[in-house]
C-alpha cells in the first residue's frame, strides 16, 4: 500500500517537479501508466479512496449548509412571532388604558 501511495504521489507531482510534462499532472499519470502497463489495484484503491473522501466532504458541507439554513429560518420565524406577539400585547395594553381613561373620566363627570 505504501508503494502504491508513493507511485500515486509520484504520478501526480514528481514529473512536474522535474519538468518532464510541461506542467500537466495528467500527462505524468498517463506516462506512468504506459510505463507500468496500466493501473494496479492499490493505485486504483487510492484513487477511489480520494474520490470517496472528496464526495463525503461535499456531502458534509451540503448537510452543514442545510442545517444552517434551517436554523436561520427558524430564527426568522421566532423573531416574526415575537414581533407579532409584542404588537398584540401593546395593542391590548393601549385598549385597556383607553378603556380605563374613559371610565375614570365618566366617573369624574358623574361626581
Amino acid at each position: 500500500m505504501a508503494a502504491a501511495r508513493h507511485r500515486l504521489q509520484f504520478s501526480e507531482g514528481a514529473f512536474d517537479a522535474i519538468g518532464l510534462t510541461n506542467g500537466t499532472g495528467g500527462a505524468a499519470a498517463a506516462c506512468y501508466e504506459e510505463e507500468k502497463g496500466g493501473k494496479d489495484e492499490e493505485y486504483e484503491a487510492l484513487v477511489q479512496e480520494r474520490e470517496r473522501r472528496a464526495r463525503l466532504a461535499a456531502e458534509e458541507e451540503e448537510r452543514r449548509r442545510a442545517e444552517e439554513e434551517v436554523k436561520y429560518k427558524s430564527w426568522q420565524e421566532t423573531e416574526k412571532f415575537l414581533e407579532e406577539r409584542t404588537a398584540k400585547i401593546q395593542a391590548k395594553y393601549e385598549r385597556d388604558v383607553a378603556y380605563k381613561l374613559r371610565n375614570s373620566t365618566a366617573a369624574e363627570i358623574a361626581l
